[in-house]
Order: C-alpha cells, then sequence, then structure tokens
C-alpha cells in the first residue's frame, strides 16, 4: 500500500475511535459532574467580550459560547461554527425576507454585518457599533453638507429607511412620494406651496429629502417654470382632465421655448423629439434636468467597450485595466455634447483637437511622436476604456510595433534588453514628446541611470572605463537587442579593438597568442567598466594570471621562487600581456630572455660543473617560476645529473 495511504488510513481510525469514545462515555463508575463551561477556563474572556459597551448578545449574556463557536476542532482554539451572515441568520430569521427585497443595503448585500454590529458587546441597541446617524453618515457623508436640512433629520435615518432591505428604491419604507405624504398631508397647504396645482406625487423629482441650500429644499436642477410657477407653459388648466398641454410621450411641449437645433451629427432622442428618455420635466439631482447621472444614463444605451468585449467564458463583464477619467467619474459630457454636434460621435470639438483640451502638456517635448502632434490619439488609446493600460488600444509591444517594423525584427535576436524584451517600451520612451530625440525620457548619457542606478553605483568610487565614465553606453551597447550577450553590438574583441588597435593588429599578427586573447574573451581579464586595478584587470596581475595558472606558484610557499614571477607585476617581466612572437608570448626569445639577468660569467660556468650552459637550453634544467630550493631545478632529475656526473653525457668543459 503506498505510504502516504497508509498514512492517512490510520489517521482516519484513530479520529474515529477518538470520536466515539468522547460520545460513549465511561459505562462504569461514578457521575463525573456538571460539565465545565468557556469561562471556567478562559475567566479573562469575561471582560474581553463585554468591553464594547453595555448591550450585550444574547449567546454572551446567556454565557453560551458555543452557540456561535465550536468549542474543539482538530486545532485548539475557538471556531465559529460557520461563517457570517449564515451564522447570524441561523438565529435571525426573521430578517430572511428583508435580504431577498428588490433593494438591500449594500453591507447586508455582501453579507458583512460587522461593517455596522458588533458580535459580542456594543454601546448601542441591535449591537450597533455607534449611534445610527454617525453609524449612516459614516459611509453616507454627503447627506449631511446642506445649510439647510429636512427636519425629518433630527429624527434620524430609520425615520425613512429600512437599515437591511426593502422593496423600495433608497431602501424606503415606503414609496418615495407615500412617504413624503405621511407627513405633508395638509392638502390646501400643499396647494399653496405649487401654486395651486394639486400634487400628490414626484416629490423627490423637485425635491432634496435629506437637504438643500433654502428652505423649500429644491434640488440642483430645476426646470425654470416650475421655480417661477409657470406652469401653464406645459400644463393644461388646473381642473382639465388632461394634464399637459399635448399627450404624453409627444414632448412637442418642450420645443416650445426649446428650440430645435440641428448639425452634422444628431442625437437619436432629441431629432425625434422623445426628451423625456433622457430629462425629467420638474427638477432633478442631476442637471441639467437628466434622469440620472450621465454615467448610468448614456452607458443606458451606449455600453463602453469593456462591458461588451471583456465578457469571460461565463458572461461575466471583466474589470478594464483602465478608465478613461471622465468615464471613471461618468461625465460624458466632458466630451460629447448631448443634443446635436458638427463633429461624429456627438464630439464636442476636431477629434485632433479635443484630447488636446485636457491632456496639452503632452507636447511640451521639443521632439514629438507623430500621431501625438497631429492629435491622431485613437491611433493607439481607446476613448472610454481599455484592457490595458493608459488606455493603449492593444498590447503596449504590439501597438509600437505596428509602425516600427524594423524595431519588431529584432526580437530574433540572441540578446534583448529586458524593457525591450517585456514590451515595455514607455520605460525609455515618451510616447507623446520630450526633450531629446528618439523620444528619450532624459537624454541618452543619462537614460541608463534610470534603471542601472545600482550598477552605476557600485563604479562610483573606482576607477572608470572612459566610455563608461562619459556614460558613452551605447558606444558598446544597443539600446533594443543583439546577436551578442549583454546587447554588445560586435564580437567583443572586434568592440575593444575599434579603441585598441594596436592590440588587435598585434593578436592577429603574432604567431603565439594568449588564450582569452584568441578566443577573444576580453573581459575575462579585464572589467569593461572599471576598477581599481591597473588596466583595468579583475584582480591584481599576479592573482589573475595565477588564477588560470596555479601551478607557476606550487613553490612558492614550501620552495624557492624565482624572485622576477613574485613580485606583483613580474609575469610581464618576461611575458606579455595577449600575443608575441615567441613561445610562451615571452618578450624575447628564450636564449635572450634569461641571459638579460643571468650573464653567462666564469661563476656561471662553475657552478654547472664547468660546462658552459647553452642560453636555449635554461629551462630543460631550470622551473623558470621556483623550486623545491634555490637552484630552481625541476622536481625530476636525470640520476646522472642528479649525482653531479655530467660528464658522462657531456664529453668537454669549458
Amino acid at each position: 500500500m503506498n505510504r502516504k495511504k497508509v498514512k492517512w488510513h490510520g489517521l482516519f481510525w484513530l479520529l474515529l475511535i477518538s470520536f466515539l469514545l468522547s460520545c460513549a462515555g465511561a459505562p462504569e463508575g461514578p457521575a463525573t459532574g456538571p460539565r465545565k463551561t468557556c469561562l471556567d477556563c478562559h475567566p479573562e474572556y469575561q471582560k474581553l467580550v463585554r468591553k464594547d459597551g453595555p448591550v450585550l448578545h444574547e449567546p454572551v449574556r446567556e454565557g453560551n459560547c458555543k452557540g456561535c463557536h465550536r468549542p474543539h476542532g482538530l486545532i485548539g482554539g475557538a471556531f465559529l461554527k460557520v461563517k457570517p451572515p449564515v451564522l447570524c441568520l441561523s438565529c435571525h430569521r426573521k430578517m430572511i425576507p428583508e435580504l431577498k427585497a428588490k433593494m438591500v443595503h449594500e453591507p447586508a448585500r455582501k453579507g458583512k454585518c460587522s461593517a455596522c454590529h458588533l458580535p459580542h458587546s456594543a454601546p448601542e441597541k441591535n449591537l450597533l457599533k455607534a449611534p445610527v446617524e454617525p453609524l449612516c453618515l459614516k459611509c453616507h457623508p454627503a447627506v449631511n453638507k446642506f445649510a439647510v436640512k429636512h427636519p425629518a433629520m433630527k429624527e434620524g435615518c430609520l425615520r425613512c429607511h429600512e437599515p437591511h432591505g426593502s422593496a423600495y428604491k433608497g431602501i424606503l419604507k415606503k414609496e418615495a412620494s407615500a412617504l413624503c405624504m405621511s407627513c405633508h398631508d395638509d392638502e390646501g397647504k400643499l396647494r399653496e406651496a405649487h401654486f395651486g396645482y394639486p400634487v400628490k406625487r414626484g416629490c423627490v423629482q423637485c425635491h432634496n429629502p435629506h437637504g438643500a441650500k433654502d428652505k423649500r429644499l429644491l434640488r440642483r436642477s430645476i426646470h425654470t417654470p416650475v421655480v417661477k410657477g409657470e406652469c401653464q407653459d406645459c400644463h393644461a388648466g388646473k381642473s382639465a382632465p388632461q394634464p399637459l398641454k399635448v399627450k404624453p410621450g409627444q414632448e412637442k411641449n418642450c420645443q416650445t421655448c426649446h428650440k430645435m437645433e440641428h448639425g452634422n451629427t444628431n442625437h437619436p432622442p432629441y431629432v425625434k423629439g422623445k426628451c423625456l428618455t433622457c430629462h425629467i420635466p420638474h427638477g432633478s439631482a442631476h442637471a441639467p434636468l437628466l434622469v440620472s447621472g450621465t454615467k448610468d444614463l448614456c452607458l443606458k444605451c451606449h455600453g463602453y467597450g469593456a462591458a461588451k468585449k471583456g465578457e469571460s467564458k461565463k458572461g461575466k463583464k471583466r474589470k478594464p485595466a483602465s478608465l478613461h477619467e471622465p468615464v471613471k467619474d461618468g461625465d460624458c459630457l466632458a466630451c460629447h455634447k448631448g443634443h446635436v454636434s458638427e463633429e461624429k460621435r456627438l464630439l464636442s470639438a476636431r477629434p485632433n483637437k479635443i484630447c488636446l483640451t485636457c491632456h496639452g502638456d503632452i507636447l511640451k517635448g521639443t521632439v514629438s511622436h507623430d500621431p501625438a502632434s497631429k492629435g491622431a490619439c485613437l491611433i493607439c488609446h481607446e476613448p472610454h476604456d481599455s484592457r490595458y493600460r493608459k488606455l493603449l488600444a492593444s498590447r503596449e509591444q504590439r501597438l509600437c510595433f505596428s509602425c516600427h517594423k524594423e524595431t519588431r525584427d529584432q526580437q530574433n535576436l540572441f540578446s534583448l534588453h529586458t524593457p525591450f524584451a517585456s514590451g515595455d517600451c514607455h520605460k525609455c520612451h515618451n510616447p507623446h514628446s520630450a526633450p531629446v530625440k528618439y523620444l528619450l525620457t532624459t537624454t541618452p548619457e543619462k537614460s541608463c541611470h534610470t534603471c542601472h542606478k545600482s550598477f552605476f553605483k557600485e563604479f562610483k568610487d573606482k576607477k572608470q572605463h572612459a566610455p563608461f565614465k562619459r556614460d558613452e553606453c551605447l558606444l558598446c551597447h544597443d539600446v533594443h537587442a543583439a546577436d551578442y550577450a549583454f546587447q554588445i553590438k560586435a564580437p567583443l574583441d572586434t568592440l575593444c579593438y575599434k579603441c585598441h588597435a594596436t592590440v588587435g593588429k598585434e593578436v592577429k599578427r603574432d604567431r603565439y597568442v594568449h588564450l582569452p586573447a584568441e578566443k577573444g574573451n576580453c573581459t575575462q581579464c579585464h572589467q569593461p567598466h572599471g576598477d581599481n586595478h591597473k588596466w583595468y584587470l579583475r584582480k591584481d596581475l599576479q592573482g589573475l594570471c595565477l588564477s588560470c595558472h596555479p601551478e607557476v606558484s606550487k613553490n612558492w610557499k614550501e620552495g624557492v621562487g624565482h624572485r622576477p614571477a613574485m613580485e606583483k607585476e613580474g609575469c610581464l617581466i618576461c611575458h606579455r600581456a595577449h600575443s608575441g612572437p615567441y613561445r610562451q608570448i615571452l618578450k624575447k626569445p628564450l636564449e635572450t630572455t634569461c641571459t638579460t639577468c643571468h650573464k653567462i660569467t666564469p661563476k656561471l660556468v662553475e657552478v654547472h660543473g664547468k660546462i658552459r650552459p647553452s642560453p636555449a637550453s635554461c629551462t630543460t634544467c631550470h622551473d623558470a617560476h621556483g623550486g623545491p630550493d634555490e637552484r630552481l631545478l625541476w622536481p625530476e632529475e636525470h640520476a646522472p645529473f642528479k649525482k653531479g656526473e655530467c660528464k658522462k653525457c657531456h664529453g668537454g668543459g669549458v
């Protein structure tokens, strides 16, 4: 059996046996007495659950923690039986019909009981966190910002509203006009206030139920004849069977005062005389006498982009990544006219000018992107909303490449600049205008500093390679992509030899070439941006050479090293760095390299058994870098040589 299955199989039986034992109890023996409550073991909870106020939740008052919490569970601690609001509704069942009503208070609809109520104790009845009015005003502050307030406001929000749900708009206790009439029931006074006309409905069309600038509580937008009491302009006589001069739906009444306009583009409801499709005839909270805010009103007929394009497979509307600010604020009239326009789509100005009305600062730079300078904003942007950032009509990279095709082809190169690879063109370029060419957000010299701050900081206190010091990054790197690592424009040696031409000529000319130079890997030894070591070496010269040639120093600790080799820059006493005409990249032929310091004198001949050594054969016996003793001999010696019997092979002397 699988080990995991065995493990869970054993755990299952262990839990089952534990459960049965806990339920069964002992078959014999004395009773154990009454079971302890939670507060017997956790007396500190007594204060904790009562700390928020004198009003207690019924289970708390009864000490019935188990009413809401599980006493055990697999892990210790107090757990709710189920999550709110299901837990709350298990006792408060009378509230369920309210939550199924046509209009439901937002927190109640989302099941967030704790937005208004506390679970254990509270300062207010019904376990409210605060008195009703401050609690309501915390989310609805606008209803309290009026110079003159509706007297009913003094009685509290619950005078007119239900707290959880209602069949009426605004979670009202009754239909709005019926609610108003329940207080304003003096028909004579109502007629007098309304210029002799009997008014029994539509109260909130003209009046704000919370407050306004004056005692009449008139809304922000009121039809002029209503304010002046010139009702006869639209209505028939006060006692006429037909209150309007024309039948409802025939809005020729409006055209009596508001003469019909005509333009290249006309809003269909307007030209058809369907004024009441958008407007209310008496008063409104939304100017000019609109049925609702422009966002809801316009979108009722004109769903914007994401509402149509962005539907998932389940049919749910996907939230757009970006919204045009006027769309977000519901201010459609910021760009469009309501009735007629000389421009398409009822725009309030020419397409190449309308965006610049708000976004004029995008062309402050001396270099402008061609579409932006021509006002062709919709080549790149959606007017209302988009699935992409900044209202882009498509993914940024695809959008830029639709015009910049040569740049697009660079995607196939080996090494890509990270912003280029991820399609974040805006990280280097300003899409509208910029102070320098190529629409760079800053000068080419400083552009790289924007992202590579830490890299430049690393070399701040070091000796810097001249191009790097001058911020001439593009001397070596391509801005978008290249066939070589780190967007290097050409093979590394080719790039270096453009400035270091002498070294390049020598490497090509000489017979013997240092392996890194032969492979064109200059950065194996040199830091391309800078370093405090001489020649921008990655380490001091000796350490660098020994990192590849460790055998050179094998006798330096426990033997004797050749003094020139042990010096900090000793390697270059005998060797060249890049290439040379002699083996081992020596500066001179072997026969003259050693004799430069070790002249063939009688003393030297004496040391060599009175046999004159050949200058070309020094390294036959000696290690040029060090040896076990001061003779610097190779560790493996020919037996006669070891015994000093040189004449067995070398017949002659001096």
